[in-house]
């Protein structure tokens, strides 16, 4: 499977810091990719139309769809951020 990013989710990535505890927090961001590639349709569906998984030691969650062959990454967010912000994003997908 095939792993796609949106440029949004992307930004947000980079925007969480550049510090040490940014690199554990991109080691779990990893790590979480990976899990979700293992089995991508583990995870409930949220809104209608992407798959939520939560971050264990950051208040953060990956939100994805998968179409096809291709899991699709549509934002990085933080728990506690407006929900849903990001829906627009899926409009591109597809």
């Amino acid at each position: 499977m095939k792993v796609a990013y949106h440029p949004e989710e992307r930004r947000e990535l980079l925007a969480a810091g550049g510090d040490e505890l940014h690199r554990k927090f991109e080691a779990e961001y990893l790590a979480s990719i990976k899990q979700i590639l293992e089995d991508p349709l583990r995870w409930r569906i949220r809104g209608h139309t992407a798959r939520r998984f939560n971050l264990n030691r950051f208040p953060y969650y990956i939100s994805y769809i998968v179409h096809g062959d291709t899991l699709w990454i549509v934002a990085l967010a933080l728990g506690g951020r407006k929900p849903f912000y990001w829906k627009g994003r899926t409009k591109d997908i597809g």
